[in-house]
């Protein structure tokens, strides 16, 4: 790698000197005077050197840069302690802490060796992702084949294994990134028996220096988030189950109270015939029936025992088939009112009032919808977590960095 120094100004250049701790031979500048009537005219020129050999151990496979990004090019031919510097204060912690899982790919195919580093606490790469919850770091475990099954051994200064240090709460900028208690309970569960799958049998009632297998702790340090997690629960499935109550309260009061009234002589509805009247009678039973499924959903949460693993699947699949079949029954409700108004009303009003109306009835659906996507959002997320991470423990990743690693 050569550095070379291009100047247009009148002031001669002296020699680099040669870096000893980079190892980098600067180029002898030569600087010849062309025009002596014009002091300002220099030419630089430039004599390359011939570069020193390498060891052996210093020396690298060369690889295709071409495809990186251009300020990373440097780095399978820079010297390695000035990249990684220690490893409890080097880049190659920060890395592994804040999930920079493209630069830890290419640091480990230039220096394979970075793998077995560990800091002062004793922990590798993978056991920093594991503390600060970097899944796609994690991930790159699954790339190393057996070698995990030796990076899974490292103990820390306190007796800790990689799972115990799973069943430790992360810092507070990497469990709020979940929000609800409860789906942050659902998050460490499945990081737990994650690592879980890659540990040895015996690290699995393993103590630390405490006395506490992996599972004991976990317990400890999750036990103010359990019950954080089942406050929110309960909270958020009595407020919905009250509006699913008034919901069907309503539904079921429509049913027999039809619009227009019921024929004398034969007791069938006067619109029975009219197209409308269907709508209505559809919407009805299925605000009905999905406002009564919502109830049953929400009062199941609410008598759930809390356990840890009701947290894992139970709890938050209930929670969102509750939430969905509340808001069905809020839109086939509304459909219910819009229908009625356009029975009674038809006739008389044929102008821009019942194109008004059905208007108006999309602002509280479109109300429920926006101010709930996040939740929804978050639901669907942590209950397909699990797959999620299987899908990524198992090697089938879109991402292109994971496969870098070992091409």
């Amino acid at each position: 790698m050569h550095v070379v120094f291009d100047e247009t100004n009148s002031i001669e250049q002296e020699k680099a000197s040669d870096d000893e701790d980079l190892k980098i031979p600067f180029e002898k500048l030569n600087v010849q005077n062309q025009d002596k009537g014009n002091s300002n005219n220099i030419e630089i020129q430039h004599e390359e050197e011939t570069s020193t050999p390498q060891n052996e151990e210093e020396s690298h496979e060369s690889i295709n840069t071409s495809s990186l990004p251009k300020e990373w090019r440097f780095v399978p031919s820079h010297p390695k302690d000035l990249i990684i510097g220690d490893p409890s204060k080097g880049i190659l912690t920060d890395a592994a802490e804040i999930g920079n899982v493209e630069f830890l790919t290419l640091l480990t195919h230039s220096y394979p060796d970075l793998i077995w580093k560990i800091n002062s606490d004793n922990y590798s790469i993978f056991h920093i992702a594991v503390i600060h919850r970097q899944e796609k770091v994690f991930s790159l475990i699954y790339r190393t084949g057996a070698i995990k099954d030796l990076l899974v051994l490292y103990v820390d200064k306190k007796g800790n294994n990689i799972l115990h240090l799973a069943g430790k709460l992360p810092p507070p900028s990497r469990l709020n990134i979940v929000s609800g208690a409860a789906l942050q309970m659902q998050r460490e569960l499945l990081w737990f028996k994650e690592v879980k799958k890659i540990v040895p049998y015996s690290f699995l009632e393993m103590k630390n220096f405490d006395h506490k297998t992996p599972s004991e702790l976990f317990s400890v340090e999750h036990n103010e988030l359990r019950e954080a997690g089942e406050e929110w629960m309960k909270d958020t499935a009595s407020s919905c189950m009250v509006v699913a109550a008034l919901i069907a309260t309503v539904a079921f009061a429509a049913a027999f109270t039809v619009p227009g009234g019921n024929n004398d002589e034969t007791g069938a509805p006067i619109f029975f015939k009219d197209r409308w009247f269907t709508v209505f009678v559809i919407s009805d039973a299925v605000a009905m029936f999905s406002s009564t499924a919502s109830i049953i959903m929400f009062l199941s949460i609410l008598t759930s025992r809390y356990a840890e693993d009701d947290f894992l699947f139970t709890l938050p699949a209930k929670l969102m088939f509750g939430i969905i079949s509340l808001f069905a029954s809020i839109v086939c409700m509304v459909v219910t009112f819009s229908a009625t108004f356009f029975l009674v009303y038809k006739e008389e009003n044929k102008g821009t009032l019942p194109g008004l109306v059905a208007a108006l009835a999309l602002l509280p659906i479109t109300l429920y919808a926006v101010l709930n996507c996040r939740l929804w959002i978050s639901l669907i997320r942590s209950t397909c977590w699990s797959s999620r991470f299987d899908m990524v423990s198992t090697g089938f990743s879109n991402d292109r960095s994971y496969f870098y690693l070992y091409e």
